[in-house]
């Protein structure tokens, strides 16, 4: 269990509720947090998550098609009480907001989420192109046997997995999920779920703007 006393002591910070199949409802997460705010003086800031299905993740966590719908309504409850002042769904989305906001006004074309750039070391020198998905079929290279040559070819075309489909190509969305996870096992479920996201920050921001005015 979290040490919460602790926890209580680190000056800035946010708290994570990743949603998976069997957890798609965050409620019950916000009013722990709001108990820890009361016992302990202070604001406990919420970020959410959601499960990415690689191989390493547990099959029973991912999320389904059964699940969009469940989750688009969610967000568009917590999206209305964002509008409505509520300071711990302001919090929830707006880590979210901000990078949508850029991403979606740069524009920038061909840029895969994970682009090779960054790899992943184990304690045996074993590397892989990502770190959610240490298993053997996705080891690149061995630091420790010398083997490493070609490591950033192969990372940067295992990251563009599908970003270069004409599916993600042909996407209004491209800018912001930039073909998601290139490990995804259930990648058009993803796909959903982005394009979900991004009609409730464009809710949000529609809103907002006209409560602006």
């Amino acid at each position: 269990k979290p040490n919460w006393s602790a926890l209580a002591r680190v000056e800035r910070g946010s708290v994570s509720f990743v949603f998976t199949h069997h957890n798609l409802n965050i409620f019950p997460f916000l009013e722990r947090l709001r108990d820890l705010a009361a016992r302990y003086g202070r604001e406990w800031h919420p970020f959410m998550q959601w499960a990415y299905a690689t191989a390493a993740c547990s099959p029973d966590t991912r999320i389904t098609w059964e699940d969009l719908p469940i989750l688009e309504s969610h967000l568009y409850e917590l999206a209305d009480m964002r509008l409505s002042g509520d300071s711990q769904a302001y919090s929830l989305f707006e880590g979210h907001l901000v990078p949508y906001k850029k991403e979606m006004a740069a524009k920038v074309e061909g840029v895969a989420m994970c682009d090779g750039r960054g790899v992943s070391v184990d304690l045996n020198g074993k590397i892989f192109s990502c770190h959610h998905a240490p298993t053997p079929a996705n080891v690149i290279g061995d630091y420790r046997g010398g083997a490493t040559s070609g490591i950033e070819r192969i990372a940067v075309t295992n990251s563009r997995r599908f970003i270069d489909s004409k599916n993600c190509m042909g996407c209004r969305i491209r800018f912001y999920c930039r073909g998601g996870c290139h490990q995804s096992i259930t990648h058009e479920i993803e796909c959903g779920l982005n394009r979900i996201k991004a009609d409730v920050f464009d809710y949000i921001i529609k809103k907002e703007l006209e409560n602006d005015k």
